[in-house]
């Protein structure tokens, strides 16, 4: 196997600049392996200070936040950033209305969120002060209109920075707590710290590289971004709804004690998403330039894609099965030990996952982000459905199942209808 995948990977990045590639590919890595480690690290030993039943608790409301932060977003990451890139001296009109809206919506829907869980459960529940905290990052969450303005100017490195200390000062203080003994309402407030901190980061960073113009609000501008961007907020919360309803499901079914198992098991398998996630940015223009070639080029280059990302998704998923007993002892202890199985499952998600990001290539090559949305429509369908017959059966081994079904079906199953050459080169197959 491991042969195979060097083979794989000899072929991928001769077929590229290959020095281009990696040192590309090695920066963006840096960075979101940096933040996951430290989250995942940080993580296990709040995991272990909390206990399920807290860490549970914990780990619902920043799902149930989730599904608010798919819709404060907009989805117009994608749009701000090409608009800017072709007219760069609209930016402060984009930015700005782009800027007001979010602050709206992510005003709007703390507070919607607030009066959900007062309703539901009362206003003296205990979720009350945790959605209350952790929700205010959906008001500090516009602030991340400045990040498109680097990404647009091709430099994110500027907003790297900023986050990468956000995440060092967040995790510090969260050792902190730890070894003060704090309360679960503490952590909630981290999480509105570190909110907090990043949009200030992202403001100071802005003032050494701002845009020409001032920040201002357009309602024309508003109405044109919104009629573009709202295939994407639908599109956004339906990842949001196949990621995470699992995790609100199994609180609400189950409680939060089995959550809180549940979801120590969950970033031990996404933590690997971010090497397909770096590798696509670093590949996507070189398989652009492919395309100029002709179709043969292409195709060849994009089933070698393919082929590498299968193979070391599954190395990965088949390494974590084997050591999931010993490593969730290892990062959790013994009160998480159920959740080794879980992980053990919930892994194979990778090789779909991994899957899916080598067709998000093809789509944008292709401007096919239509398929996208109805993939993720798909996602959310089989992870709604799914989740509410296995749970009550099976506990959490039926939400594990569900999630790799679900992404199974997302990624690369309903290609077999949305996309047929893709479904057959996903599996390795030339066309």
């Amino acid at each position: 196997m491991l042969n195979k995948i060097s083979e794989a990977y000899k072929n991928l990045i001769e077929s590229a600049t290959a020095k281009l590639v990696m040192a590309n590919s090695l920066w963006i890595l840096a960075e979101k392996v940096i933040r996951a480690l430290l989250g995942l690290l940080v993580g296990a030993w709040v995991a272990r200070y909390l206990g399920p039943q807290d860490f549970g608790e914990l780990a619902y409301v920043v799902s149930f936040i989730a599904f608010f932060q798919a819709i404060v977003g907009l989805g117009a990451d994608g749009v701000v950033v090409r608009e800017i890139s072709i007219n760069k001296a609209k930016a402060g009109e984009i930015l700005g209305t782009v800027f007001c809206l979010r602050f709206t919506a992510g005003l709007t829907c703390w507070l919607l969120a607030l009066l959900g869980v007062v309703l539901e459960n009362g206003f003296n529940d205990s979720l009350v002060p945790l959605v209350f905290f952790v929700g205010l990052t959906l008001v500090f969450q516009p602030a991340d209109t400045i990040d498109l303005w680097f990404q647009s100017q091709s430099q994110s490195r500027r907003a790297v920075y900023a986050k990468l200390v956000t995440q060092l000062v967040s995790n510090a203080i969260k050792v902190a707590l730890i070894l003060t003994s704090m309360p679960l309402l503490a952590f909630a407030v981290v999480s509105a710290l570190e909110g907090l901190i990043t949009a200030l980061g992202l403001i100071v960073v802005y003032k050494s590289f701002k845009t020409d113009e001032r920040w201002i609000f357009l309602k024309q501008t508003g109405f044109k971004l919104l009629k573009e961007s709202w295939p994407y907020v639908m599109s956004g919360l339906s990842v949001a709804i196949y990621m995470r309803i699992d995790q609100v499901m199994i609180r609400n079914m189950l409680g939060a004690t089995q959550l809180g198992i549940y979801a120590v098991a969950v970033p031990l398998s996404q933590v690997w998403f971010v090497l397909p996630m770096s590798l696509a940015t670093s590949l996507a223009p070189y398989l652009a330039r492919k395309k100029t070639l002709g179709e043969e080029a292409y195709y060849a280059f994009l089933l070698k894609i393919f082929r590498f990302f299968g193979l070391t998704a599954l190395l990965i998923s088949l390494f974590m099965y084997a050591g999931s007993d010993y490593i969730v002892k290892f990062l959790y202890g013994d009160a998480y030990k159920d959740a080794s199985l879980i992980l053990g499952i919930h892994v194979f998600s990778c090789v779909f996952v991994f899957q899916a990001l080598a067709q998000s290539l093809w789509i944008v090559n292709e401007g096919k982000g239509i398929i996208q949305t109805y993939q993720t429509l798909v996602g959310a369908f089989t992870a709604l459905t799914l989740n509410y017959v296995l749970i009550p059966i099976y506990g959490i081994t039926g939400a594990a199942i569900t999630a790799v079904l679900s992404y199974a079906m997302a990624g690369v199953f309903s290609n077999i209808f949305l996309a047929p050459k893709i479904f057959r080169m996903q599996f390795g197959l030339a066309i």
